[in-house]
């Protein structure tokens, strides 16, 4: 039986990654979550559902002593952070790692050289670097798309539900991937009981599927109940945001104004094949990865009453 160490959890999609191993915790002789002193108090009711709480610092080898698979779950902020954490994972000998990937795949030319992408290229790099290097070593890069529940929730992408206007820079006929966290996070669990059929490198594509962005509009204004008036924009203003928000420093501003960019192009889209047929469940389909975003912030906001 594997064991497993989640670095990052404290983002909104770790607490599905957390929930899904607790559901096939039977399967894994120990989960653990890795996390610094400060923010340990966080993680104290996942003590409760059979996690160990490991303090300590993703680059810092010592942290995953005693553990077959690392899952990284690190921000944007955090992805530079992670060729050291693979260097550090290996050194305490975990045998499987996964990269803080949950998106497009990289390996496309067109996505290559964005900005956004700039750390996850230089992991995958170095992860294939290692790979050479240590021939037991494993690694699976998760492919979905764009989350469904960021995309519903953060006016960052466009959605404002005050002014009650959805802004995108493309073609509205685009299609882009878009999955569920739930879904997402079951993959990846599942997939650690998988074999990888001798291969060192595993992309594992698993988007709940395929929608035109007009689409996607239209089904999350009617599970909201909002009439959302379109504003499409030429892709080139992102490009000169992206360079303003450079030049000024801004690293988050740019990041975003890459990532709009990028949502608005063909590549969006999760090349196929996709490996569904490899797991026991069905994904669900746009509506309900909608109406199961809206539940879950009614209940969020129940809870802080």
């Amino acid at each position: 039986m594997s064991s497993v160490i989640v670095s990052g959890a404290g983002g909104n999609f770790g607490s599905f990654i957390l929930e899904a191993l607790v559901n096939q915790k039977h399967k894994f002789s120990r989960i653990a979550i890795l996390c610094s002193q400060e923010r340990k108090s966080n993680f104290v009711q996942w003590e409760t559902k059979g996690f160990e709480l490991i303090v300590g610092s993703p680059t810092d080898s010592t942290s995953f002593q005693g553990f077959d698979v690392a899952i990284s779950l690190l921000g944007n902020l955090g992805l530079r952070l992670q060729p050291k954490m693979v260097d550090a994972a290996i050194a305490a000998g975990v045998k499987h790692f996964y990269p803080s990937e949950f998106g497009n795949d990289i390996d496309q030319t067109e996505l290559r050289n964005a900005r956004y992408y700039t750390d996850k290229v230089l992991t995958r790099q170095h992860l294939r670097e290692k790979a050479k290097e240590y021939p037991s070593f494993v690694y699976t890069l998760v492919h979905i798309g764009l989350f469904a529940e960021t995309f519903a929730l953060s006016e960052e992408f466009g959605v404002n539900r005050t002014n009650k206007t959805f802004t995108w820079f493309g073609n509205p006929e685009t299609e882009a991937s878009f999955s569920s966290m739930a879904d997402t996070a079951r993959y990846t669990i599942e997939s650690i009981l998988l074999p990888l059929g001798g291969k060192q490198e595993r992309k594992l594509n698993v988007p709940n599927g395929n929608f035109k962005i007009e689409e996607v509009i239209e089904t999350l204004g009617q599970v909201q109940g909002i009439n959302y008036t379109p504003v499409y924009k030429p892709p080139q203003e992102t490009v000169d945001e992206e360079e303003r928000q450079r030049k000024g420093g801004n690293v988050g501003l740019e990041l975003l104004a890459s990532v709009r960019r990028i949502i608005g192009q063909p590549q969006s889209a999760v090349p196929k094949p996709w490996n569904h047929d490899d797991f026991q469940f069905s994904p669900i389909g746009l509506k309900a990865m909608f109406e199961a975003t809206l539940d879950g912030e009614a209940m969020k906001s129940s809870s802080l009453k």
